[in-house]
């Protein structure tokens, strides 16, 4: 398990350790000891899309995006902080299009 509340270092760190195994995913997710409230999270899935979470153990619904490594690595080159579509840093390229969908988001099958 990866640092408490560093879900998005976590995720990113797992993913780019083990591409071949794990992608990264950002979204919402609840968390049973967060009084079922969603909150933005990262995690990673593996081949099967099964949830691989290495911040939480007690995650309980997932609702996110998967991102392309090559993607997911020159952005986090790009900033001084973790995460992919809240970021204030480079004007929110995913919101605002600076940044196509295409070029971030990863086709799963």
């Amino acid at each position: 398990m990866g640092r408490p509340r560093e879900c998005f270092l976590n995720a990113a760190t797992l993913a780019l350790r083990k591409p071949n195994i794990y992608m990264y995913v950002e979204g919402y997710a609840v968390n049973r000891w967060i009084a079922m409230h969603t909150v933005a999270h990262a995690w990673c899935i593996n081949s099967d899309n099964f949830v691989v979470d290495p911040t939480w153990d007690e995650g309980t619904e997932y609702f996110g995006v998967p991102f392309r490594h090559d993607y997911l690595s020159r952005v986090l080159k790009a900033r001084m902080d973790y995460g992919l579509i809240d970021n204030p840093e480079m004007d929110f390229p995913l919101v605002t299009g600076a940044h196509s969908v295409d070029e971030a988001v990863s086709q799963l099958a």
